[in-house]
């Protein structure tokens, strides 16, 4: 009687049990027995073209030789008929396939006879399967997205938000990295953390988040001992409000009185001598006038002429303020933007008989509005 090709083979293709397996099952359609001893019985992991000693890919081997090292045979498998048709070799824990690996299953011919005289051999037999565990599952926890209110499915969060503290949970033990997408790329991201699974969640905190932005919170896991396996979590409809405080927490203002040097130097060349005139910022003392109010918008400078010549030491120069102007806003997103530098002149005083020149400003001193 001659034996057919087996009608049935586990595990066979791609398979993605909830466990690796364990086993290899052998179904034939008549009675046989355990054949020739020289026959062989084997599993091994496929040598991929890529794989390199360097880099030995996801069969972890990085020659021919190196897989033939890893097959597993008749002799490490415990094989036993448990029926005449059925054929199990378990190789429990001495083989865990790697996800994504081709293994390769090879029963020699011979391996099995048939009971009935005269005894026919089983044919070579060979298959082949790829294990790839399910897809792990994450879950958020939404109690940890504090929100200022929730409107049409969108959760906003107030203006001053910079950062947002979410809880994941997987299925399986995974290396996590979390992050927010702003359409799709991303601008923030954490440092990995393991959930490991011995507490419900992973509790992760995400910073750099700005105003009136619309977010995507996405965290993304790799399997702990399997870096093949991947999933990620995503929750959209995630907003700031937008920033609308525009008042100031200070203004700073610099004086400077500007100082003209006159110096004579000798011409090169020649015995006669020539004015050199340089430039030095004396520092004055001034305040804003009102005391400084965030709900003001106006303030006035008041400066006096005389001031600039007591600092630079002459009673006949103009008098000339740099000012440096920094306003320091109450929201760390807005930006104060002043027009650099301020410069201002303030004229001669009247003389002793009470009058100025036409061309002199009736007042004793400048004034500068910011």
């Amino acid at each position: 009687m001659a034996v057919n090709a087996p009608t049935y083979l586990e595990p066979d293709g791609f398979i993605s049990p909830a466990a690796a397996p364990t086993r290899l099952i052998v179904v034939f359609e008549v009675d046989l027995q355990l054949g020739t001893e020289g026959a062989r019985l084997s599993l091994c992991p496929t040598f991929l073209p890529i794989a390199t000693p360097e880099d030995p890919g996801i069969c972890g081997c990085g020659t021919a030789e190196d897989c033939a090292a890893q097959c597993l045979t008749e002799a490490t498998m415990t094989v036993e008929l448990v029926s005449p048709h059925v054929l199990i070799a378990d190789f429990g824990s001495l083989l865990r396939p790697r996800t994504g690996c081709p293994y390769v299953a090879v029963m020699e011919a011979g391996f099995l006879e048939t009971q009935l005289a005269p005894s026919n051999p089983s044919p070579r037999t060979e298959w082949s399967f790829i294990y790839w565990p399910p897809a792990p599952t994450g879950t958020f926890f939404e109690q940890m997205l504090h929100y200022r209110v929730q409107v049409r499915h969108r959760t906003m969060f107030s203006s001053t938000t910079t950062s947002l503290t979410v809880r994941v949970s997987w299925s399986i033990p995974m290396t996590t990295t979390c992050g927010v997408l702003v359409g799709s790329s991303t601008m923030q991201q954490t440092d990995p953390l393991d959930f490991t699974g011995s507490r419900e969640f992973l509790e992760v905190r995400i910073i750099g988040l700005v105003p009136f932005t619309q977010y995507t919170v996405t965290c993304t896991g790799v399997a702990i001992g399997d870096t093949v396996v991947t999933a990620s979590v995503s929750k959209s409809g995630l907003s700031t409000e937008p920033d609308t405080n525009d008042r100031l927490s200070d203004i700073v203002v610099t004086i400077q009185a500007v100082c003209n040097i006159f110096a004579a130097v000798n011409a090169s060349g020649t015995n006669e001598s020539v004015a050199n005139v340089s430039q030095v910022l004396v520092p004055v003392e001034a305040a804003l006038l009102p005391v400084f109010d965030p709900t003001l918008r106006q303030y006035q400078l008041i400066l006096d002429a005389e001031d600039a010549r007591d600092l630079c030491g002459t009673s006949e120069s103009e008098a000339v303020f740099r000012i440096q102007v920094t306003a320091i806003t109450q929201s760390p997103f807005a930006t104060a933007v002043v027009d650099q530098p301020v410069l201002i002149m303030a004229q001669r005083l009247p003389d002793s008989t009470g009058f100025l020149p036409p061309e002199a400003p009736r007042s004793q001193v400048s004034q500068a509005r910011l």
